[in-house]
């Protein structure tokens, strides 16, 4: 029973915190400013801020962070994690993108998976999750990420 209210606690509090933060959408100058990692075609925004995220979950310290992901034409594709110490609670939102099939999802995830893709990249996948299979949330150059990431 104590966890079924704990759950219900965290489940409250992350509504909040993406209730809050998704008043709809924004643009990536403003996105950058709201501290979001932020994807664009030609270049990425704040991904020290995914590197603290990366460091946190390893040390299974709490945080949470947004990545938005914009399309070629500027549409926002949002995705929301939010790390409690134990398990990811993991948000999908592009809804925003008006050329994509609208979907909304949330899951609860255990796993950040490191898969190298090219000589030179690495796709970072949401894993381990009760519905959902394993899903891309950032692909960067490697030398883009400092940390050190190992599982």
């Amino acid at each position: 029973m104590r966890n079924l209210a704990l759950i219900g606690i965290i489940s409250i509090l992350c509504i909040s915190l993406i209730g809050c933060s998704s008043s709809g959408a924004y643009d990536s100058k403003e996105a950058i400013k709201r501290g979001d990692v932020v994807l664009t075609p030609l270049e990425d925004y704040n991904l020290e801020t995914f590197e603290r995220f990366l460091k946190n979950f390893s040390n299974k310290k709490e945080d949470a962070i947004r990545i938005t992901g914009y399309t070629l034409e500027g549409d926002p594709i949002f995705r929301d994690l939010h790390f409690d110490g134990e398990i990811i609670h993991y948000s999908y939102d592009n809804s925003n993108d008006q050329y994509g099939q609208p979907e909304n999802l949330e899951d609860i995830c255990k796993e950040i998976k490191p898969k190298e893709i090219e000589d030179d990249r690495v796709d970072f996948l949401i894993s381990n999750c009760t519905t959902i299979e394993d899903q891309s949330i950032i692909e960067v150059r490697k030398d883009q990420i400092t940390y050190n990431w190992s599982q």
